[in-house]
């Protein structure tokens, strides 16, 4: 008779393995690589800001979360790899500090890949709003995004690749317009200087921007390049 062969516990596999499984668990079947559920306004996936009908602005499942409360090892094991291997999407800069404040310190310096969003609104129609009125409607909330953004970046020191998402909802008066408009996501992307890769890209994968659109986002990211230079 030939000895029973036992089937190998999920813990004494190796940690390369185990590493692998906790990537499956945690993406599901997902296209979209989404991390779990969190009970702060933000938005956790690969591909860039997404929407899930069920949870709202909430994306991932609470029931994902589940792997990471199994036991000590694996929430620490697990963790890493959540961290460490998907992006982080914020629709709002409003999210970023609640978000910070409710992660532990090991979880910022694993965060590596990070995905912003912002728009600039520039009124309904050329006459709606002159320029000084379009430039002040959008200073505040520049500004402030300006600063959550600097404090995202000094909490997280390991960041590798950040991608800021923007949109501009309204039309595009004129080039000192356009020269502002480039000047400010140049200033969304200073505070990440610092980091390998950081890019500045239309709202979505595919987006069709007019003209003064396509010339905003092709300067604002050759500036971006010869800051990381």
């Amino acid at each position: 008779m030939s000895p029973e062969i036992s089937s190998p516990a999920l813990l004494t596999l190796p940690l390369e393995l185990r590493e692998i499984i906790w990537f499956l668990v945690l993406r599901l079947d997902s296209p979209y690589w989404p991390a779990p559920y969190m009970p702060s306004p933000f938005i956790a996936s690969v591909n860039g800001p997404k929407t899930n009908s069920e949870y709202g602005h909430h994306w991932g499942t609470e029931e994902m979360t589940r792997l990471l409360r199994t036991n000590r090892q694996i929430y620490h094991e697990a963790s890493k790899v959540l961290y460490e291997q998907f992006t982080f999407s914020f629709g709002y800069s409003c999210h970023i500090r609640p978000f910070l404040n409710q992660i532990t310190h090991p979880s910022r310096l694993a965060i590596r890949t990070i995905s912003l969003f912002y728009i600039f609104s520039l009124g309904h129609s050329p006459t709606d709003l002159t320029f000084e009125e379009r430039r002040r409607r959008n200073t505040a909330a520049h500004v402030q995004t300006v600063k959550d953004f600097t404090h995202m970046a000094a909490s997280l020191p390991g960041l590798r690749r950040v991608s800021i998402a923007i949109d501009f909802v309204g039309p595009v008066v004129d080039a000192v317009e356009q020269d502002w408009l480039v000047e400010s996501a140049v200033a969304l992307a200073r505070p990440f200087r610092h980091v390998e890769i950081c890019g500045i890209r239309p709202p979505t994968e595919g987006f069709r921007a007019g003209t003064q659109r396509a010339a905003i986002y092709l300067e604002a990211k050759r500036r971006v390049e010869d800051m990381e230079r």
